[in-house]
């Protein structure tokens, strides 16, 4: 697939390199380094690889092996944990990779999971990703048990991020759909689906 710039695909890759979100993370790893080096050192491999990453993206606009895309999305994951222990655990299920995804679309609704949901919760929570093929059609779930939210209550104001994944989704993939399914105090649930061509 040819590369080509996209403005609002570029700026989504900028926002998540925000100068706060990278000098937490090298505070954590050097607090690591002091008391528990090896997962400082398995920290800075992880943030190592989703740098590179995210930086490798700022001007593509195309689709990429889902594999690409999950690996900077378990390095997300897995610097998360690292940051807040307590808080996360994570599980991956993944049935089926042999296909293509447009940038950013998995990695945003991991994060929105994170931060709005298991984050919101006072104790552990747990992300789940899988993948499967039926019918010649891709699914990608991510599931996380935080605190939920109404889904009639929101506006596209609220989910701005999440609507630009289905754009995203959309123009490479016509029958792409991303559905939210939540519950206040339970969780929520993300089925990205779409035929593969």
């Amino acid at each position: 697939m040819k590369k080509e710039y996209d403005i609002e695909t570029n700026k989504a890759v900028i926002q998540q390199l925000r100068p706060h979100y990278i000098f937490n993370v090298l505070w954590n790893i050097q607090y690591l380094y002091k008391h528990e080096p090896k997962v400082a050192e398995k920290m800075l491999i992880d943030f190592s690889t989703f740098l590179r990453g995210k930086i490798n993206d700022v001007c593509f606009d195309g689709l990429m092996p889902f594999e690409e895309e999950f690996e900077l999305t378990r390095a997300y994951i897995q610097i998360e944990a690292a940051r807040q222990p307590e808080k996360l655990t994570y599980e991956m299920n993944l049935d089926y990779v042999d296909f293509d995804i447009p940038l950013l679309v998995l990695q945003p609704v991991v994060e929105n999971a994170l931060k709005h949901g298991i984050f919101q919760k006072e104790d552990e929570g747990v992300i789940k990703v899988a993948t499967y093929l039926e019918d010649s059609k891709v699914y990608i779930i991510v599931e996380d048990d935080g605190v939920g939210f109404d889904i009639d209550s929101l506006n596209r104001d609220d989910c701005n991020n999440l609507y630009r994944v289905e754009e995203r989704l959309q123009k490479f993939y016509p029958d792409g759909k991303v559905e939210y399914h939540s519950t206040v105090g339970k969780g929520t649930k993300v089925v990205i689906s779409f035929t593969q061509q």
